[in-house]
């Protein structure tokens, strides 16, 4: 028997080759339940870039014994260590499957090896309609496939994930989101001070004694205001992706969805964590075309709902996805949405790769939701 080939381009080459042994496995047993043609051989591995997750993903053509592209359908291979792909694979069981299938890959496969795990899932897009990110869209300022996840795929979530029988009511916002995304409160304290660093270099915003100050707007110390009280907020709780950003969102216009991938921290969160990591994926991604120091005015008005900022698409993006939002809850729910945004633009504070203009205006976004959610406690 020939052994079975990897083939992948130069800068691909060394990364993959520590892992080849379970990207074989995997896709030996992948092969094995598409029932594909035993004539396979071998397979090309393309990396895929962009992400901030630490885990190697390939695009994969397979091969038939003679070299040529096998007549089967292009797939993924994510390598990750044995313990995230049993998690992966365990939230692929229990979460995942529970969406109609236009909008999640399929699992074929999933093998491990020493310390590797691999997951194999089908792949978005085919030869000749390569797949897109959300991320993708937003960077070339194309923010017409909003419209595809805040329509059908915002309702599919809301009908197998957000819907009456998985959700449950809870109190402790402030302890969920602390625990969750900071661990400590040292560190949202250190998120802190890097976003009065922020205020102050982009936003021209004072520290006072009591807060933060621009002009006669006054904000409020946003660690003892989300997480330095006794909480008792309530939140609604249901199954959330848990990492819902622009480059896990797969949109597919010719296909009429947008689907989801990466499903590792996939469990129970607050109703509206994942459109607000959607909609704070706009902040980081969207094309940037305007002065950092206009950014805090805009927020405002975008905060607000004022009329200003229905003709302006950066605004506008957002204000699709807070629509998508408000059909989620009622209007007692909705303080809880600007407390993710401050909480976690708060978090996104402690991120080192995000562009001045990303940085000024999630920085202006948290300060003005901070603000918001003050006047309702």
């Amino acid at each position: 028997m020939r052994p079975f080939r990897l083939l992948c381009d130069e800068s691909g080459t060394a990364a993959t080759r520590p892992a080849a042994p379970v990207i074989r496995k995997v896709l030996a047993i992948a092969i094995a339940n598409m029932s594909a043609n035993a004539d396979i051989g071998g397979a090309r591995l393309q990396p895929l870039r962009g992400g901030r997750s630490a885990a190697g993903v390939y695009k994969a053509t397979l091969l038939s014994n003679s070299g040529l592209e096998a007549r089967t359908p292009l797939v993924v291979v994510k390598v990750t260590s044995a313990a995230d792909c049993a998690v992966e694979h365990h939230n692929h069981q229990a979460f995942a499957s529970l969406l109609p299938s236009a909008y999640r890959p399929t699992l074929l496969g999933v093998a491990t090896r020493g310390r590797l795990g691999a997951l194999c899932l089908s792949y978005f897009g085919d030869r000749s309609q390569p797949a897109r990110t959300l991320t993708d869209d937003l960077q070339a300022g194309d923010i017409a496939p909003l419209d595809l996840f805040c329509g059908s795929t915002v309702l599919a979530l809301r009908e197998h994930w957000y819907e009456a029988t998985t959700t449950r009511r809870l109190h402790g916002l402030g302890q969920r989101y602390l625990e969750h995304y900071f661990g400590t409160l040292e560190a949202a304290i250190h998120a802190e001070a890097i976003l009065e660093q922020y205020g102050a270099a982009y936003l021209a915003i004072e520290r006072t004694g009591s807060g933060y100050r621009h002009g006669s707007a006054k904000f409020p110390n946003l660690v003892s205001l989300l997480f330095g009280r006794a909480d008792r907020s309530a939140f609604t709780s249901c199954i959330v992706h848990g990492d819902l950003n622009s480059d896990n969102v797969m949109t597919l216009p010719h296909l009429g969805v947008a689907a989801l991938i990466d499903f590792q921290k996939t469990g129970r969160g607050h109703l509206f964590e994942d459109l607000v990591a959607i909609e704070t994926s706009i902040r980081i991604n969207y094309r940037p075309e305007i002065i950092p120091r206009e950014m805090l005015d805009r927020e405002r008005h975008i905060v607000a709902g004022h009329p200003a900022a229905r003709h302006d698409a950066y605004a506008s993006a957002i204000a699709t996805v807070q629509r998508a939002a408000r059909s989620l809850g009622d209007l007692e729910e909705w303080p809880t949405y600007h407390f993710a945004v401050a909480a976690i633009g708060l978090r996104l504070m402690l991120a080192t790769d995000l562009s001045i203009a990303a940085k000024a205006r999630i920085a202006a976004s948290t300060f003005w939701s901070a603000l918001m959610v003050e006047r309702h406690v």
